[in-house]
């Protein structure tokens, strides 16, 4: 039977190896948990990405339908002084001949 002092000595022995062990699995577990976060940032930042991405081309594609909007409106707005402008056009001819003519 061991004596009193070798237990002691058996048993911080344990105590030291128990804590070796223990600091050991923390590191690991930290190391595991700061890879696990490392991971969740990328693939959040990769989803970001996407999302930004999705998001400029829905607007470019509203953007583009506006302006096609803007621009028929444009043109049809166009036409329509155009074709009042040609039902004047004969009266003003017609006002400016009788002017040169009276001249």
């Amino acid at each position: 039977m061991p004596s009193i002092i070798e237990q002691i000595n058996m048993a911080e022995a344990q105590a030291a190896s128990l804590k070796k062990e223990a600091a050991a699995a923390a590191r690991q577990a930290v190391a595991a948990a700061d890879a696990e976060g490392k991971k969740l940032l990328e693939q959040a930042a990769n989803e970001g990405r996407k999302a930004a991405e999705e998001a400029a081309a829905e607007a470019e594609k509203q953007g583009a339908k506006l302006a096609a909007e803007i621009a028929d409106k444009a043109k049809a707005d166009a036409d329509a002084l155009c074709a009042g402008a040609r039902e004047k056009l004969d009266a003003a001819v017609e006002h400016i001949v009788e002017r040169v003519v009276k001249a």
